[in-house]
């Protein structure tokens, strides 16, 4: 979603529910299940409240008109991906991340396997250890194989015991730096 219109598109993910859905960027999300959509915070509410195996109705508006799309969910997709939570904005250590596609990564001399999270926020906690918006985090305390943000704060918050902070190699402009982002 874009950072300065949360309810617009601004890009999908190949392969993602989204494309299949067949939204494009630029979209602009007007209702969700009926329920018409202000903020982010609308489109949350509905997700928490719709069954694990539904059907989502989404109406959105691209180049002046509008349309209808339907996304079906089933499975464990609560349980998986909980990004689309509020509540998971209570365990971000102050940074939100957006994926890279791979041609970004490549570029960024980035391997097929390693990290390549570029923060999209960086507020609290993440800012005041020095993270900013446009770094690429390419490993977190070493490991290199987490590729979603999901994946990264299931790294910080399961492991046992639980640590007080995780060192990051970003990458900025081209430079290697290491940072020590505490985690609450």
């Amino acid at each position: 979603m874009d950072k300065d219109d949360d309810l617009r598109v601004r890009t999908v993910m190949p392969d993602s529910p989204a494309a299949r859905t067949g939204f494009a960027a630029g979209d602009e999300l007007k209702t969700l299940n009926g329920q018409p959509l202000v903020s982010q915070a609308d489109i949350q509410w509905v997700l928490h409240h719709v069954p694990q195996d539904s059907t989502l109705v989404f109406r959105f508006e691209r180049g002046g008109q509008l349309f209808e799309k339907s996304l079906r969910v089933t499975g464990n997709w609560k349980q998986r991906d909980k990004s689309w939570s509020d509540t998971a904005w209570g365990i971000r250590p102050g940074v939100q991340f957006e994926m890279m596609p791979q041609s970004a990564r490549t570029q960024a001399g980035l391997s097929a396997g390693q990290v390549g999270l570029r923060v999209r926020y960086a507020f609290r906690e993440a800012a005041q250890a020095g993270l900013r918006m446009g770094d690429v985090v390419t490993a977190v305390d070493g490991e290199t194989n987490l590729k979603t943000e999901e994946q990264f704060l299931a790294f910080i918050h399961l492991r046992e015991p639980k640590p007080k902070s995780v060192k990051l190699t970003v990458l900025r402009k081209g430079e290697t730096k290491e940072i020590v982002l505490p985690i609450e």
